[in-house]
């Protein structure tokens, strides 16, 4: 019977140091803070047990009602993966104030940027945490998204490359990441692209019965019908219009925008 009782006992005391709180992110210069209630009615005992980063128990005083992970201690580099584990007593749960401080932020810098006639190349630094890349073209008098591109996360030099297709005249690009704020944050440098002056401007007309529209070269197009729905898109030399109902249209190719209309 007392084997039974001291069992039992063990079982239940491992039960109740079984509980975790586990947090990842990247470390990005600040603390956490934590929360700690009484871990009974008693009031002389705390529910936090343990804190563990990437593998290591920390010395953070967690006999108190509130406390601070001191990430700054541990010697961590900007943007280092981190693994927090808070290990509690079950019957009761802490609460860590500002987990946001582990999210990846956009933080980069552009070093560089540029464009020719087939790729958009660019470099950055102090990225704090994995973000994807929002790339954007200006074209038809707007931004538009044209690719997505993930981040490695890391603060040193990164380098990367997207495919475009550019139009006559002056191109510009641009290069976006949004962090858990959900708000846009734009590269502050361009990149810029003069499409040689003995390309000249792509044309087009409806042929075929009316059934094609035919480019004089390779473009980007659009085509919207008169309540501004889009209908398609493609980058070719021609575009099928032959399921398209009678009546007007909004086409957007190279970077002009006109009208035809469908008989």
């Amino acid at each position: 019977m007392k084997r039974l009782i001291i069992v039992a006992f063990l079982i239940g005391f491992i039960k109740l140091e079984a509980a975790e709180l586990k947090l990842e992110g990247f470390y990005q210069g600040k603390n956490l803070y934590v929360i700690n209630p009484f871990s009974d009615l008693t009031n002389t005992s705390f529910c936090v047990t343990e804190v563990i980063v990437n593998g290591t128990a920390t010395r953070d005083e967690i006999q108190s009602s509130s406390f601070e992970i001191d990430l700054a201690a541990l010697n961590l580099k900007q943007g280092e993966k981190l693994t927090v584990r808070v290990g509690y007593k079950e019957g009761c749960k802490p609460k860590v104030v500002n987990p946001e401080v582990l999210q990846p932020t956009a933080s980069f810098v552009i070093i560089s940027i540029k464009a020719d006639a087939t790729t958009l190349k660019w470099s950055t630094r102090n990225e704090m945490g994995s973000l994807p890349f929002i790339v954007e073209e200006f074209r038809w008098n707007s931004w538009r998204k044209i690719d997505e591109v993930p981040g490695l996360g890391t603060p040193e030099k990164a380098s990367y490359d997207v495919s475009i297709s550019p139009h006559s005249g002056i191109n510009k690009y641009r290069i976006s990441q949004v962090d858990y704020t959900k708000k846009p944050v734009y590269s502050k440098k361009q990149g810029q692209y003069i499409t040689p002056a003995n390309i000249p401007e792509v044309t087009y007309t409806v042929a075929d019965k009316g059934t094609k529209i035919k480019f004089s070269a390779i473009t980007v197009y659009q085509i919207y019908d008169g309540t501004g729905k889009f209908i398609k898109e493609g980058t070719d030399k021609e575009a099928d219009i032959s399921d398209l109902e009678k009546g007007k249209y909004h086409l957007y190719y190279d970077d002009k925008t006109e009208d035809f209309t469908k008989k």
